[in-house]
C-alpha cells in the first residue's frame, strides 16, 4: 500500500486557505449567504416531510452527501442529496477561481486538502445535523419486486438535515433493530435496496 504525505510547502500553503474567515469571503459569496439562515422550506417542498440523514466515517469533516429513503406500496422511494456550494459562491470571484483550480478536496495520511477554506467547508456547504442546506438531490423510485427504476428526477432545492451518524453505529442499529422508528426505516430501506444497487452500479 503507498501512503502519500503532503509536502511542507503544500501544507504551509492549504493553512493559510483554511484559516480564511468570514469576513474574507465576504465579498465571493453571493447574497443568498447573507439570507441562508432565514431560508426555509415551504410546506410544498417534496423534501419537507422526509427524514434526510448524512452517515459517514469516524473522522469525517466535510460532510457533503445526505440520503433520505421511504418504501410504500413496495415502491421505495430513494433521494440521494449532495451539498449544492456553488448556490453560494459568486462565479466572478476568487473563490470561484481557486475552486475551479483545485476541482475537489484530497486527502493525505497526514493532512487534508479542502477545496474551500475551513469556513465554508466544514460550515455552510457542509450537511451538519439540524441545518437547512441548499442541495443538488436525485430522487429514484425503485421496485425491487421487478428489478427496475420506474421514475427518477433532479432537484435544486434547500432541504432539512436531521440527522448525522457514523457507519460503526449504523451497523449496529441494523443488528439490534433498536432506534427510533423513522430513523430505523431509513436504515432498513437502503439495506433493502443495497443489492439492487450494487448490482445497478456494476451494470
Amino acid at each position: 500500500m503507498i501512503v502519500w504525505f503532503a509536502s511542507k510547502e503544500l501544507t504551509d500553503k492549504t493553512t493559510a486557505w483554511r484559516k480564511l474567515s468570514e469576513e474574507d469571503l465576504e465579498d465571493m459569496l453571493t447574497g443568498s449567504y447573507a439570507s441562508t439562515i432565514t431560508n426555509s422550506i415551504t410546506a410544498g417542498n417534496d423534501a419537507s416531510n422526509l427524514l434526510i440523514v448524512k452517515v459517514d466515517g469516524e473522522t469525517a469533516e466535510e460532510l457533503d452527501d445526505a440520503f433520505s429513503c421511504t418504501k410504500k406500496h413496495e415502491l421505495y422511494h430513494l433521494g440521494i442529496h449532495i451539498a449544492n456550494p456553488m448556490y453560494y459562491i459568486n462565479p466572478q470571484s476568487l473563490l470561484f477561481e481557486e475552486a475551479t483550480k483545485r476541482a475537489s478536496s484530497l486527502y493525505f495520511n497526514d493532512t487534508t486538502i479542502p477545496m474551500y477554506p475551513d469556513v465554508l467547508s466544514k460550515d455552510l456547504f457542509s450537511l451538519n445535523q439540524g441545518t437547512i442546506r441548499n442541495v443538488i438531490s436525485l430522487y429514484v423510485d425503485i421496485d425491487l419486486i421487478n428489478q427496475q427504476i420506474v421514475k427518477y428526477d433532479v432537484v435544486l432545492e434547500p432541504v432539512y438535515i436531521q440527522k448525522n451518524d457514523r457507519y460503526p453505529r449504523c451497523s449496529q442499529i441494523l443488528k439490534t433493530q433498536k432506534e427510533e422508528l423513522d430513523y430505523l426505516n431509513t436504515l432498513n430501506n437502503i439495506q433493502d435496496l443495497m443489492p439492487f444497487l450494487t448490482k445497478f452500479y456494476q451494470m
